[in-house]
């Protein structure tokens, strides 16, 4: 049974064994770069019982911290002021998987595509629903039409509106960013079997997957099994139970994760509202704006930022910087922001005001 598809390349489940079996973990805290690697060494550290932290390769630098003892796996997350970085036991992972959407419970024969950075415990999910399932992952493939299923954001979505790649897809889950109803409808009506989704880093992905038609607009009915939720005050969603973290290093635990989604149930199904906070999602990336500010203002040239969310084709939304400062070009700015902020962060020349 062929368990990995990359490139013109078939690998079987006894071949992938027999790697992971021989792979020499140099640094359980690794950059993901090449994927296929990182797809050898998350699958090495997960069997071995070896706690690791996979990181974007955007990231300023390598992080620089101690995986604690009862932690298996971090993934990191943006904050208001500095990178979050959020906890797991493995099996968190297995039950989230396990525990999931009917559309998700793939076959032997079935391939999914992983187009996702291993950094993203979408990407991890994705790999964890195939094998527990006994079906194949494909990286790069040299033939496209063999995919089965995919996991997108919205900003990965054009390629799919500009021709018909995967004849023989069963299922497109779209999440991970807001997702606009004009972008669901035409995605339907040119016949993809699209799914909505609904999740976050701190529950291991998935909380709420619904099969989408216009009829409805994007909502959802109910949560998956084995999460609890509650809806208190002006609509906050609070959530536990399959999948949920540790939580964040160097932070209390809590019953409840605290989403920061303001939620509103209309005539039986939920429908996700806006951020109780400023964050928000770019290209399937969370960016804080106070994270930017901050950076912006440790400049001593710099007197005053202002910084507004507009919305963007492809990225969904932007962060467009106003900069009251002496002797700057924006060159010089962002050059400055190289080494404290994920390139994602960076604004691009035209996001620049200066005055």
């Amino acid at each position: 049974m062929t368990a990995i598809y990359y490139k013109d390349q078939k690998i079987t489940y006894k071949e992938l064994l027999t790697r992971i079996d021989a792979h020499k973990i140099d640094s359980p805290i690794f950059p993901v770069t090449n994927t296929l690697d990182c797809v050898i060494s998350t699958l090495s550290c997960l069997i071995k019982g070896i706690p690791f932290f996979p990181y974007s390769p955007q990231l300023p630098k390598k992080p620089e911290i101690t995986i604690p003892k009862g932690c298996d796996f971090i993934l990191h997350t943006s904050g208001s002021s500095k990178m979050k970085y959020v906890l797991f036991k493995k099996k968190a992972l297995f039950l989230a998987n396990i525990k999931t959407h009917p559309a998700l419970r793939l076959k032997g024969e079935d391939v999914y595509l992983l187009n996702l950075p291993l950094y993203h415990v979408a990407a991890l999910s994705l790999i964890m629903r195939a094998f527990l399932r006994g079906c194949a992952i494909a990286i790069e493939p040299q033939d496209p039409s063999m995919v089965t299923h995919i996991s997108m954001v919205p900003a990965m979505t054009n390629i799919l509106l500009q021709e018909k790649l995967f004849p023989h897809l069963k299922v497109l889950l779209l999440g991970g960013a807001h997702i606009k109803k004009e972008l669901a409808d035409t995605l339907f009506y040119k016949g993809y079997p699209l799914y909505v989704t609904y999740g976050m880093t701190e529950m291991s992905s998935h909380i709420a997957v619904e099969k989408y038609h216009p009829d409805n607009g994007v909502c959802f009915q109910h949560f998956l099994s084995g999460r609890e939720i509650k809806i208190r005050g002006d609509g906050e969603l609070f959530i536990k139970g399959c999948g949920k973290s540790i939580g964040y290093l160097g932070a209390k635990e809590r019953e409840y994760h605290k989403s920061g989604d303001i939620i509103e149930k209309i005539s039986g199904k939920y429908f996700i509202k806006k951020r109780r906070d400023n964050m928000f999602i770019s290209g399937g990336e969370n960016i804080h704006p106070e994270e930017i500010q901050k950076a912006l203002l440790s400049h001593p040239s710099i007197q005053k930022v202002e910084i507004t969310i507009q919305d963007h084709l492809k990225w969904g939304k932007r962060p467009f910087v106003k900069i009251t400062a002496t002797g700057l070009c924006k060159k010089s700015i962002q050059v400055f922001l190289a080494d404290k902020l994920e390139k994602f962060k960076i604004p691009k020349d035209h996001e620049i005001d200066l005055c």
